[in-house]
């Protein structure tokens, strides 16, 4: 009985969590994970989620709270962007890496109003990311890293006229060009630190 008081207290202190899978193909079922803390803000998960998660409570009950979100071998198959907006709409830090993802992303309209940082790294499908109208208001750093097919400058970055720093690094190798015939460095001044390598 003491100890199922001690972890209901702790259940209620959580600010954090950090989930392993063992290996990347392992599944990782969510179902039971619903922090009590009124305090908890920040998720890490590495593994492939089973089917529903984001019904679970953890994004149900708790999506709303959740400021910082990264997400790693998540085998989605789906739009991550798409899928996730809706349930974490106070979200300041969004990182998707390896996870698995249709060949065109997008970012929609009016999707995450507080997002101050997005890192997309190593999705391999990826060809196409269109940000959608006043989509992503408060961006400050977008990180674009190892999406070896996306040969198209991503459509609605010159929206984007809170961005400070803007990386877009091993990419397919027509995309610099297309970057500089598109004159894009010119469309966005506002942006201090760009890297297009």
């Amino acid at each position: 009985m003491t100890y199922r008081l001690v972890f209901e207290s702790y259940l209620k202190q959580i600010v954090n969590v950090i989930i392993n899978a063992s290996d990347e193909d392992r599944t990782l079922h969510l179902e039971t994970l619903n922090p009590q803390s009124k305090q908890f803000h920040k998720l890490i998960v590495r593994g492939c989620w089973a089917a529903g998660t984001l019904q679970c409570p953890i994004f149900q009950g708790h999506g709303k709270n959740l400021k910082y979100l990264a997400l790693s071998w998540c085998g989605l198959q789906e739009d991550p962007l798409l899928l996730i907006a809706p349930h974490v709409p106070n979200l300041t830090y969004l990182s998707l890496n390896r996870v698995s993802s249709t060949e065109t992303m997008v970012i929609s309209e009016g999707s995450f109003p507080q997002l101050k940082t997005l890192i997309l790294k190593n999705m391999l499908n990826v060809k196409q990311l269109t940000v959608g109208k006043d989509a992503l208001p408060n961006i400050e750093g977008l990180y674009i890293v190892a999406l070896p097919k996306l040969n198209k400058v991503p459509q609605g970055f010159e929206s984007l006229v809170s961005l400070r720093k803007l990386w877009l690094l091993s990419l397919h190798k027509d995309f610099k060009i297309l970057w500089e015939l598109s004159r894009m460095r010119q469309k966005m001044p506002e942006v201090v630190e760009v890297r297009v390598e």
